[in-house]
């Protein structure tokens, strides 16, 4: 399967956070880490996105699916 790359600006629209908040949450090891794609880009896997976006939504339920 092919690998999809999303750039920041797609990121910050699908997290309710600010742009400050989402590098912390990297930094801190809560918030999937980018990769470099260009000496001055870095992208995320959409499948890191959605896997750490189920984990959010199972951890708030209490463990449930």
């Amino acid at each position: 399967m092919a690998k999809v790359f999303v750039r920041e600006p797609e990121v910050l629209k699908e997290y309710p956070f600010c742009k400050s908040t989402m590098w912390s949450q990297i930094r801190e090891g809560k918030f999937p880490k980018p990769i470099k794609i260009g000496p001055r880009a870095v992208a995320w896997l959409r499948e890191e996105l959605d896997r750490h976006a189920e984990e959010l939504i199972k951890a708030s339920r209490g463990g449930e699916s």
